[in-house]
């Protein structure tokens, strides 16, 4: 018998032997439970052993040794791991990427400020007469959609490449926007002044045929509604301008004469250049207007798309 061999015993489960956790195993007993199952010399507990039932057939197979354990979960973990810096990768990868298609509608974006300014729909169309307000409005929204995208991509690719470079000339993108964009609490007054000077603005377009003071107000009501201190002032002067005038017409169309009709040529030419002098202090009050210096946001924008590879 192999010295190394130690047969298995009931004594070595906590058992005594003849009694206790295998139903009266005695030594040198094996663990079949056929007639006459016995360990073999060379089968026993030991390394390479087998254990056989009576009839010869392998019931388990056992190979000896130091554990295997820890060999297979060190694989399950290192192919854990590895998944998980894939997944990692592709996550990183297609970040990068929605960044650079960010970056490459933010330099459509910049090209269209750059040219005609923020938004120049609303400051072009604040004055046209065949623009209904409903249309009009929709400018509106278009000029604050916009603006909150230029500001939400230029939060998005601030870390879209990590070099000098790269740094260096978004930090002077981001400047240059911040000097020229209208934002927050500024762009919404700006919007909401514009939005109430193109309502008033058709309606004394369609001013023909009134004849009270409250008709007057009521075109006046715009501006007089908008919370805005100085665009409340405008109106009331154009209220009283616009008064004076009616009655002037009405004198003019009940007396008749040259001295009624100098009268009222008096009174419109003071009415026309109040208007005038509206739109004056309108474009000085409001800063979302065409006049900056857009050539430097221009060079910039097309240096960040060439930089990039977005330039169109």
């Amino acid at each position: 018998m192999d010295p190394s061999y130690s047969p298995y015993t009931g004594s070595q489960f906590g058992a005594t032997p003849g009694a206790g956790g295998f139903s009266g195993a005695q030594p040198g007993a094996g663990f079949g439970s056929g007639a006459g199952a016995g360990m073999q010399p060379g089968l026993g507990g030991g390394a390479g052993s087998s254990i056989s039932s009576g009839t010869g057939d392998i019931v388990l197979s056992k190979t000896g040794g130091k554990s295997k354990k820890p060999l297979i979960i060190g694989l399950i973990v290192f192919v854990i791991l590895a998944i998980a810096g894939a997944v990692a990768a592709v996550v990183v990868m297609n970040m990068n990427k929605s960044k650079l298609e960010n970056a490459e509608e933010l330099n459509k974006i910049l090209g269209q400020i750059s040219f005609s300014g923020q938004c120049p729909d609303v400051v072009n169309g604040v004055e046209n007469s065949a623009l209904s307000v409903d249309d009009y409005s929709k400018y509106v929204d278009g000029c604050r959609n916009k603006t909150a995208k230029v500001i939400r991509i230029m939060g998005e690719i601030g870390s879209l490449k990590d070099s000098s470079e790269y740094k260096q000339i978004y930090t002077e993108l981001n400047s240059e926007l911040n000097s020229i964009l209208l934002v927050g609490e500024g762009l919404e007054a700006d919007l909401a002044a514009y939005s109430a000077w193109h309502e008033w603005f058709i309606a004394v377009d369609n001013m023909l045929g009134i004849q009270t003071k409250s008709d007057i107000e009521s075109i006046a009501f715009p501006l007089m509604a908008s919370g805005i201190e100085w665009m409340e002032s405008l109106g009331a002067g154009w209220v009283e301008k616009a008064q004076r005038l009616m009655n002037a017409k009405t004198m003019l169309n009940i007396v008749g004469g040259e001295g009624r009709q100098a009268e009222f040529e008096r009174i419109q030419a003071e009415y026309d250049s109040y208007m005038t002098t509206m739109l004056t202090d309108f474009k000085e009050e409001v800063s979302l207007d065409n006049s900056k210096d857009l050539n430097r946001l221009c060079l910039i924008a097309h240096n960040f798309g060439v930089f990039l590879g977005v330039e169109g």
